[in-house]
């Protein structure tokens, strides 16, 4: 019985691997109750997924789904973040709270099946989000667009003031 809880949790966790866009490891030994409460919840806004699981079951589904963590990660307790949504979220929630909290130190993670470690992770939080980046990039496309609608209308302005001024000049 206690085998079959086992490949059940290998199961779901090598699922949650699946459908995450980025996976933290994340050390937490130390944390008070106070500071794993606001994590969570900050974890929650963000939609990231925490979970504190066995190294050995983390270990078998990684192996399974092909994407074998460096040995030292899963040494020590260490808890699983999944970003489902946006990949830069786990990333950046934890390098936030780890400003706060002392206790939580960031290991490395995945980002799809690509390996980050510690310092790559921390790159990956000053990302800004995905719609953060549309928004610069439509505000960047829609400048030179506006510049461009004013040169062209600029000769149009120039002939109906001079066709106002020949036709005042008529009507004189």
């Amino acid at each position: 019985m206690v085998q079959e809880k086992k490949i059940e949790a290998v199961a779901r966790i090598a699922e949650q691997i699946r459908r995450s866009k980025a996976t933290l490891f994340v050390d937490y030994r130390g944390m008070t109750v106070a500071e794993a409460t606001r994590l969570r919840r900050r974890c929650r806004q963000a939609n990231v997924t925490v979970r504190v699981i066995k190294n050995r079951l983390a270990k078998r589904a990684f192996a399974d789904e092909g994407v074998p963590p460096p040995e030292e990660v899963l040494l020590g307790p260490t808890a699983l973040a999944f970003g489902e949504d946006e990949p830069t979220a786990p990333a950046r929630v934890f390098s936030e709270f780890a400003k706060d909290c002392q206790h939580v130190k960031i290991k490395g993670g995945f980002l799809g099946s690509r390996w980050l470690d510690a310092k790559g992770v921390e790159r990956l939080s000053k990302i800004p989000a995905r719609e953060v980046l549309l928004a610069r990039l439509a505000g960047s496309l829609q400048g030179p667009l506006v510049r461009l609608a004013w040169v062209l209308h600029a000769p149009v302005t120039q002939l109906a003031m001079g066709l106002k001024a020949v036709a005042g000049k008529l009507t004189t």
